[in-house]
Formats: C-alpha cells, structure tokens, sequence
C-alpha cells in the first residue's frame, strides 16, 4: 500500500494535553494509533502514552508485516492495559488511569480497526463517510436503542461519559474489531472527541473532500475548526489522516495461492496413499487368490 499522511493537534482550552497519538509505517503498511487520557482520573497522559509506547514497540517487532490483525491489536491494548496498571502499582496511585484507544492497521489492501472509549475511526469515500467506529459511551447506548434522536445525542450534556476504557479497572476491556477493504483515494481519520464533538459526521466529510488542498493543510484546519467551534470550552483536538494512494493486493493473494498450493498437495498426496493401500491390498488378494489354487 502506498500512502501519505497528516497530523494535528491543539491544546483547546485546557491546562495540559492529554492526548497522544502516532502513525508508525512499516513495509508497505502502516500502524495509526491514537489514545486520549482520562481528565477525569489523574495521569491520564501517561496512560495515554503507554498505549503509543506498547503499540510502536509491538508493530516494530512484527517487521512490518502481520498475518492476524485482530489478534495483533487486541494484543496491543491488553498489553497497555496491564502495562497502565503496574505503572500505579508502582508509584502506588490512588486510582488507576485510563485512556480511549483507537487502532488502525493498514496493509495490502486492508483497514484492520480496534477501539475502547469514544476517539473514533472514520474511512471517508468519495467524499461521505463510508464507515464510523461506534462510540463506547452511555450516550452512544441510548442513541442506539431509540431513546434519543440523533439531535440530542450530539448536544447530550453527559456525552463524554464513556463505558469502556484502558486501564481504569483490573479487568482487560471488551475490544470492538472492524475490518473493510481499501480502496484508492479512501482517507482514514483518527480523532479525539475534542474534534469529533465539535462537527456532524456530514461535516467532517465534506470538509476532508476539497481536493485542490493538500492532506495536511486540510487536517490541520479541521483542527482549528474544531478548536474554534467548541470555544470556550475546547477540549484537546488532535486529528491523524492518511490517505490511500495505491494499494497492493500481491502478499495475501500469493498467501491464499500458497495455502492453495499445500491443500493440492494434501490431497494429491492422501489420493496416492489411498492408491497404493489398494493396490496392496489387491496384491495380497492375489496371492491369496493364487495360494488358494
């Protein structure tokens, strides 16, 4: 996969930045990661960090290249959540932080995503938004069990209340998976919901589809945007986009081409087995046969 990318991030109207995020390319491929620390648990940014910190080192290791994306990321939040609950063992913390993650793993021509919390995901097309990760929160719930219109749930004075988180609590989180197939021209969005919280879905999209300007100058007023939008209560905003130039369907077609190729085998070579067991067995008839004469 061929690709280039954009990333920003605004400080909002907030005393610290507890958002991090990184995109960490690999061989033809790329990790995107972006993780926003609890405010309301303290050290909120170290959490936050670790998850960026785990992640980086566990896509390194692979070289590049992984055959179970799923298994992989939800790998990488375990081992950030274990990893954020021996940081407060150690510095003997009252209360163990948290963070929102959301994973993005793009090889060949796959998006592999993994998410806890609210930061989203977003595969724009052709200019709408083709796929949206589904938020973790109290109000993502009511919205999707009808109690409320789609109106109240973007106005809904609890809705960065989030139901599921990384750290937090002793027990390794529920991980959401989406997997979809890329094509040319797809941008992939990552986004704390200091940006999301200050646009519909609608506007996102049709802010990220002004072709004359390039990737970054978009992301990078798609953050100002939302800095402005939500004043004076502004969130941290941080926003990663990479858009799909080209991509590459050779490594899981051979792989498919190859497992082909041992179950061919397989069975050429069980029929010969079969085969030779008969003609042994109608060797020793005749003779039997033979014997009897």
């Amino acid at each position: 996969m061929k690709f280039h990318s954009a990333q920003a991030n605004r400080l909002g109207n907030r005393s610290n930045n507890q958002d991090r995020f990184e995109i960490i390319e690999g061989e033809g491929g790329a990790l995107m990661v972006l993780a926003d620390g609890m405010g309301g648990r303290p050290y909120g940014e170290f959490a936050a960090q670790l998850v960026i910190d785990v992640a980086r080192h566990l896509y390194r290791e692979t070289g590049g290249f992984i055959e179970d994306e799923q298994a992989f990321l939800g790998k990488v939040i375990e081992n950030a959540h274990n990893s954020i609950l021996e940081l407060a063992e150690q510095e003997n913390m009252e209360r163990t932080p948290g963070t929102t993650v959301v994973l993005v793993l793009l090889q060949d021509d796959r998006i592999s995503c993994a998410h806890v919390g609210d930061s989203r995901f977003y595969l724009l097309r052709d200019g709408k938004v083709h796929f949206r990760s589904i938020d973790h929160s109290q109000v993502e719930e009511l919205y999707r069990k009808g109690k409320i219109t789609r109106k109240q749930r973007q106005n809904h004075p609890d809705l960065n209340q989030i139901t599921r988180c990384v750290g937090c609590q002793d027990d390794v989180p529920e991980v959401e998976h989406s997997e979809l197939i890329a094509e040319p021209g797809d941008i992939a969005l990552l986004c704390s919901d200091g940006l999301w919280g200050s646009f519909d879905d609608h506007d996102i999209a049709e802010h990220m589809r002004v072709d004359e300007l390039p990737l970054g100058e978009l992301t990078e007023r798609l953050a100002s945007m939302a800095e402005k939008n939500s004043y004076p209560n502004s969130d941290n905003v941080s926003v990663m986009t990479l858009k799909v130039d080209e991509v590459n369907h050779s490594s899981h077609i051979q792989q498919s081409l190859l497992n082909s190729k041992k179950q061919s085998e397989s069975g050429e070579a069980k029929l010969q087995s079969a085969i030779d067991q008969i003609q042994q067995v109608m060797a020793e008839y005749e003779d039997e046969l033979d014997s009897d004469k």
